[in-house]
């Protein structure tokens, strides 16, 4: 598995792919091809960000902050 910073540079990298090939497929129908799977693959690689990223936090919190406390509604006259 990717550690959260490997995924931020494959992320980034794919990404600026995907925005030259999407630029490129306003006139080229070839690039817009390989900007729609870029985009498919960006879509997996988010998905696996946000693993790596939930592992991150794990890793780097000793403890979770404590929830806050509900605010009741005041009650109906």
């Amino acid at each position: 598995m990717a550690t959260y910073q490997e995924s931020m540079d494959a992320i980034t990298a794919k990404f600026e792919a995907f925005k030259a090939a999407a630029i490129a497929g306003a006139d080229n129908k070839t690039s817009a091809l390989q900007a729609r799977k870029l985009s498919m693959e960006l879509r997996s690689d988010l998905q696996g960000f946000r693993k790596a990223s939930v592992d991150n936090d794990h890793a780097n919190t000793k403890h979770r902050a404590p929830k806050a406390e509900a605010v009741a509604a005041p009650a109906a006259v």
